[in-house]
């Protein structure tokens, strides 16, 4: 009786090389062929050749029978079965060993999108199995992990489960039934929210959203509330609106009326306890609705007048683009406001003219290039005002423009010119090397005065004849100089406006955004920037605000930040914007908040709606302190800078420590900075240490920039690490310690030429400790304290 073959599949290439080898090896030893493949019947066994030819033949005939045309080329030139099984192994087997790689992606990138589970999980057994075959094991704890993770979210709440499940009972059959059942709960559900669906457009029913009005779904089920970030202000507990016809829709139908009263805003019962009462008595308000309470009904009559008014919510998606700014000349004479861009452009030119900036031309000179130009519109509050060259903003009364070139510069001017081409006499915003003309024109002017450029800083200049003193301080076009002489002071003040178009120089009040008070008779300074911070409250709607007595909660736990991207790009350009803004606060006058800015400014590429409202709540800090300033004393008995030094250890994701370091000259605070290490500590000792060698390097700055200012006067650095200062003073170290050697050898260099000294200090006295982590609120204001006192 003859053996049926069972049925197999076709070879058609790699690709399922793997199972078909399976199969035919299965097909040909249930035959009792396979002996004449494997070697194991030869033909020299026997007299007889009848026996093993019979079997080869068989053998070829189940191979070639069970191949496709494309595979059968590659055995056309055998004569025996075993030659064919050789060549195949030979075309096939070497290319699965070298697309593993490309088995193992396809395995990673496999997900569950539609269809039926059944056939996804068979095809993820399938792809394990070839990478079994291949040499790489697929552990069944793993293909468990695959299959979760690549299932949609509408299992979610069955991995949850399945996460709570004991480990020991977890294994891959178990999964694969409840999977299928919990598929079949899905559909089941799906189907009956299909019936509903017919139901309701039989009836003639069709859903209308009261935010958003599109139809199609309620208010409830809006996706516009989610995506959108309340800008408002979270300060008011207890609300009152009056509901506006809007705010609740009614649909009609041909059989029935459906309604859908789902309030724009939906407040819970408020409590609240007022002054003067007793505090066991409580006042409940219901919010969004008219309410008369017994006990305290005077309270909510009459105040009708006190209501707010609340806008549609529709209107929440387009604020942002009320104020967007014309990006061309095109468009900016298009906008409602064309004739005040056209005045600006008008004064701009003007003014240049005037300024002698450029000759016109008709022609330009051969193998000479031209520059183009182009509007850039600029709108500030009610004034505006415009500017050449992309990305550069031009200011009236700055003095990077307006310097003689030494090489010949042609410009092509934007619209709305009479002329088309000009050759530049002085320099403009835009070019390249425009600072670079301005930088050497205010350097030959104030060396030929006689000043000297600090090697320590290149903004400083200073002038020492005898006891006359006088400094000078530059930030691009901004100037501070200052002197105990004042006959110097004028004739500085002179060569500067001769030279260059200056604004009147008068007493400081205001540099870069710092507000500065001065009593010249009491010898006391004060530095601030309360109006810098009322300006960022004013933008971000904050100046009523409730305030916070702490910039972040100790216990906050900043890991649960890090995300794979940003939320959106919206979001991350708020949070970089503002981020940026405190980052100049903290590093001006606050050095209280400068530990947790430097922190949060780590997540700024996964930005999220979490991290903007933790900076929104640096701002009711901000608010509840805008009084704090620093104080600066001219009489003073300190011989030193104070300096203190302390580092976390592995506080970051990336288990890198945080530097905090601020020193004190005449018993204020001049210099403080907050600073993620770039390398990972092994000990909290190593954190210290590297910490200590970056804050003197900073002390030995710090000690020649007072130098400059006839100031001579020793560096002590507070320490709370008792192992870093004898680390320090021995200059010795182990096999652990060697990658630190460069830094040793330069702290013993500076302790041993007493340039500074280390002093041991208590953890709870440690005043970096308020720039290196957020603490709670009792060490944090003690220390806050005396940041900000003498």
């Amino acid at each position: 009786m003859a053996v049926a073959s069972p049925s197999v599949i076709k070879l058609e290439g790699q690709r399922n090389w793997s199972v078909w080898k399976f199969q035919v090896t299965v097909t040909l030893k249930g035959v009792d062929v396979f002996s004449v493949i494997d070697g194991t019947f030869v033909e020299s066994e026997t007299g007889d050749k009848t026996a093993w030819v019979k079997k080869d033949v068989k053998a070829q005939s189940i191979i070639v029978s069970r191949l496709s045309e494309e595979a059968m080329i590659h055995v056309l030139t055998c004569e025996t079965a075993a030659e064919m099984w050789k060549k195949l192994h030979s075309v096939f087997e070497s290319k699965s060993a070298t697309s593993t790689l490309m088995l193992q992606q396809r395995f990673l990138q496999c997900k569950f999108e539609e269809g039926e589970l059944s056939i996804y999980l068979a095809k993820l057994q399938e792809m394990a199995c070839q990478l079994k075959q291949a040499g790489e094991t697929v552990s069944e704890k793993f293909l468990m992990t695959k299959v979760l993770m690549s299932l949609p979210e509408s299992y979610s709440h069955f991995v949850s489960a399945w996460e709570s499940v004991d480990t020991d009972k977890q294994n891959f059959n178990d999964l694969v039934a409840r999977l299928l059942v919990e598929e079949e709960r899905i559909q089941s559900k799906g189907h009956e929210s299909e019936s509903t669906a017919l139901f309701l457009k039989k009836s003639g029913f069709v859903k209308r959203c009261n935010r958003c009005y599109v139809p199609g779904h309620l208010a409830k089920d809006c996706n516009s509330k989610v995506v959108l970030l309340d800008m408002s202000s979270e300060d008011e507990e207890i609300e009152q609106h009056e509901e506006s016809e809007e705010e609740f829709h009614d649909t009609n139908t041909d059989e029935g009326e459906e309604q859908d009263k789902t309030p724009e805003r939906t407040e819970n019962i408020s409590e609240r306890t007022e002054e003067g009462r007793n505090q066991n008595e409580t006042e409940y308000q219901t919010t969004g609705i008219g309410s008369q309470n017994s006990a305290t009904e005077d309270q909510n009559q009459g105040q009708r007048s006190k209501r707010k008014i609340i806008k549609p919510n529709k209107l929440e998606d387009y604020y942002l683009y009320v104020t967007v700014e014309p990006s061309n000349y095109r468009e900016a004479m298009a906008s409602p406001e064309a004739e005040n861009w056209k005045e600006a452009m008008r004064k701009e030119l003007n003014q240049l003219k005037e300024n002698n900036t450029w000759t016109e031309i008709e022609t330009v000179p051969e193998g000479k290039e031209v520059i183009s130009s182009k509007w850039v519109l600029k709108r500030k509050g009610n004034d505006y005002k415009a500017s050449y060259k992309t990305k550069f903003e031009y200011l009236s009364n700055g003095c990077l423009w307006g310097l003689l070139l030494d090489e010949e510069l042609y410009l092509s001017l934007p619209e709305d010119t009479e002329v088309k081409i000009v050759r530049l006499n002085k320099s403009i915003y835009g070019l390249k090397r425009s600072p670079k003309y301005w930088n050497e024109a205010f350097n030959n002017v104030m060396i030929s005065m006689g000043y000297k450029q600090s090697d320590k800083d290149y903004c400083l200049y200073s002038k020492c004849e005898g006891k006359n003193k006088t400094f000078l301080l530059l930030y691009v076009d901004d100037i501070l100089y200052f002197g105990n002489n004042k006959l110097e002071l004028s004739k500085l003040r002179d060569m500067l406006c001769q030279t260059f178009k200056m604004k009147e120089l008068s007493a400081i009040s205001k540099f870069l955004g710092i507000d500065v008070k001065q009593d010249l008779n009491s010898g006391v300074t004060i530095i601030s920037q309360k109006d810098y911070l009322r300006n960022i409250l004013s933008e971000y709607n904050m100046l009523d605000c409730k305030t916070l007595s702490l910039p972040i909660d100790k216990n906050f736990n900043f890991h649960i930040l890090k995300r794979e991207n940003s939320e959106s790009v919206f979001i991350e350009n708020k949070c970089r914007r503002l981020i940026g803004r405190l980052m100049y606060a903290a590093m001006g006058t606050r050095p209280d908040i400068c530990a947790v800015v430097n922190i949060l400014s780590r997540y700024q590429n996964s930005a999220s709606t979490l991290l903007y409202k933790i900076l929104l709540n640096i701002l009711r800090y901000l608010k509840g302190t805008l009084d704090l300033c620093l104080k600066y004393y001219r009489d003073s008995n300190v011989d030193e800078i104070i300096g203190y030094v302390d580092s976390d250890w592995g506080g970051c994701n990336d288990r890198k420590s945080t530097t905090g370091c601020i020193f004190k000259v005449f018993g204020s605070s001049v210099m403080w900075f907050s600073k993620k290490q770039a390398t990972v500590s092994l000990s909290s000792t190593e954190a210290e240490f590297i910490a200590l060698c970056s804050a003197t390097s900073e002390a030995c700055w710090l000690k020649d920039i007072l130098f400059i200012f006839g100031f001579d006067i020793k560096i002590v650095i507070f320490e709370d690490n008792q192992s870093t200062i004898k680390m320090a003073q021995m200059a010795t170290g182990n096999s652990r310690v060697k990658h630190l050697e460069i830094k040793l050898s330069f702290v013993k260099e500076k302790l041993d030429k007493n340039i500074i000294e280390l002093r041991y200090i208590n953890t709870s006295d440690q005043l970096a400790d308020i720039l290196t982590k957020a603490l709670g609120g009792t060490l944090f204001r003690k220390l806050r304290d005396r940041l900000f006192s003498k």
